[in-house]
């Protein structure tokens, strides 16, 4: 009885550890197979968040500039100075400034200092290579106050150019240059730009441009197309403003041909476009990665449970072969103990009346 006991535990656990799958090592290198599955894994994964995004790296995604977030994000990279340069030539053609050879870009923050006050910000102020200043502002919503929001921002960029212990008179006027997307006056929706003039009429007549001088941009919205007496380049930019991510291949490059500071816009925008299309599909994989780990956690779970499972229906197996063996009588707690595979404490045990540990 004792030898057909053993027989049968023997064949049980044979049979257990074949039906069982081959445990790996966690320190053992991936095989080319498993590296493959991964890669392929991934490959989906991305097509999938290429689909979900509507593009994939190389695509020409566009921005709509009128979005004072790109607006400045991208005109204020060292890389669009031509395109900030050629933007500014299309107004200064139309206002009769003298065009920018050069240019760099200051501190966009405008802090009040010891003065009582706020401080503001501008989207960008850039000094050309004679030393004029020009404030760059993208209004993308209404704002009654605007004006004189676009005042303070000049005045404030003119008082900026005195250092101390300087002169008044190397003083230069500052050019305030705003993009507007909302009509520029309730009573003429047609008017797409206007300037603020500043003059100081002399003793003998001759008038002189004061500190700060405003320039209004009106930008295109829907199918709008901007009207009057306005400059081509002028006109183009406030349609690439207004609506380049509308614009087909052939009306960019029609654009570009004819418009200095285009082409280099569109090279930065795609450069631009792709690093924050990179860093969405990278953001989208890892979280992609954390939810595929956090599955394979809760599948190792349930395998461990099950096997748990297994083991304690086992050792319940194991308790009812010996409890039937010590009932039956005629061999020592030893043998039960060596039969079932079991130490001869949990047998005494048993005979006393106890579970197994």
């Amino acid at each position: 009885m004792v030898k057909r006991a053993k027989q049968s535990q023997s064949a049980a656990k044979s049979k257990a550890s074949a039906s069982e799958p081959k445990k790996k090592r966690s320190g053992a290198p991936k095989s080319a197979e498993e590296k493959e599955r991964e890669a392929r894994k991934r490959r989906a994964r991305t097509r999938k968040i290429d689909k979900e995004l509507g593009c994939k790296l190389g695509d020409e995604i566009w921005i709509d500039l009128w979005r004072d977030a790109a607006f400045r994000a991208i005109l204020s990279k060292e890389e669009a100075k031509e395109a900030l340069i050629g933007l500014l030539n299309a107004v200064a053609k139309q206002a009769g400034f003298p065009l920018i050879v050069d240019l760099w870009h200051l501190n966009p923050e405008q802090l009040k200092g010891k003065n009582k006050g706020k401080d503001t910000y501008v989207d960008l102020l850039v000094e050309d290579e004679t030393g004029r200043r020009y404030v760059v502002e993208m209004q993308s919503y209404h704002d009654p106050d605007y004006l004189n929001r676009l005042t303070v921002y000049g005045s404030r960029a003119f008082i900026d150019q005195l250092e101390e212990g300087a002169g008044y008179g190397g003083l230069k006027t500052v050019y305030c240059v705003a993009f507007v997307r909302e009509p520029l006056f309730t009573d003429d929706k047609d008017c797409w730009f206007a300037e603020s003039t500043h003059y100081i009429k002399g003793r003998e007549g001759k008038e002189e441009l004061g500190p700060v001088k405003d320039f209004l941009v009106r930008i295109p919205q829907d199918n709008e197309t901007p009207k009057g007496p306005l400059e081509p380049e002028l006109v183009n930019w406030q349609r690439v403003i207004g609506g380049y991510s509308k614009m087909n291949k052939e009306e960019r490059d029609a654009l570009e041909a004819v418009t200095p500071g285009l082409k280099n816009l569109r090279e930065v925008m795609a450069t631009f476009t792709n690093a924050r299309k990179r860093a969405i599909r990278e953001k989208a994989l890892d979280e992609a990665a954390r939810a595929v780990d956090q599955k394979r956690r809760i599948r190792l779970a349930r395998e461990e449970a099950r096997k748990e499972g297994r083991e304690e229906a086992r050792k319940e197996e194991r308790e009812r072969v010996a409890r039937n063996l010590i009932q039956t009588g005629g061999i020592t707690l030893d043998q039960i103990a060596e039969a079932v595979g079991i130490p001869v404490v949990q047998v005494e045990a048993l005979a006393n009346g106890a579970n197994l540990a």
